[in-house]
């Protein structure tokens, strides 16, 4: 997922797999993203009380393209490659439900669908 932050010093983005909520800007362009208030507002201090000019501002999470793929199955000798039938919501390499590809699967099947079909994929969708 990418984290995008906006301040008057620049724009500052971050791909992570992590839920960042803050971020502490300074005015020369550094910069820091925190998980959680607490953390953003300590660092914030810290660059206050050394008399840095430093901003705290709220970090935008983008919106991924979500695909409907599903899973293949493993590929022992090339004709081994039975699919699964739900069609999973797909962000990145981990569907919404939490499947992914183990680790003798062939991994995500090309054949992309028009929705989802699994069905904790489709609460997570609607929700």
């Amino acid at each position: 997922m990418t984290f995008t932050a906006r301040t008057e010093f620049g724009t500052f983005t971050r791909n992570s797999t992590r839920d960042y909520l803050f971020c502490v800007v300074r005015a020369d362009g550094w910069h820091q993203f925190s998980q959680t208030r607490k953390a953003a507002e300590k660092e914030l201090r810290y660059q206050e009380n050394r008399g840095r000019c430093v901003v705290l501002v709220p970090v935008e999470k983008s919106r991924e393209q979500k695909r409907f793929l599903r899973l293949s199955g493993r590929c022992m000798d090339g004709f081994e490659r039975g699919a699964g039938y739900h069609y999973h919501a797909v962000n990145g390499n981990r569907a919404l439900c939490g499947a992914t590809p183990g680790r003798r699967s062939a991994g995500w099947s090309d054949h992309e669908g028009d929705r989802a079909t699994c069905p904790r994929c489709v609460r997570r969708l609607e929700a």
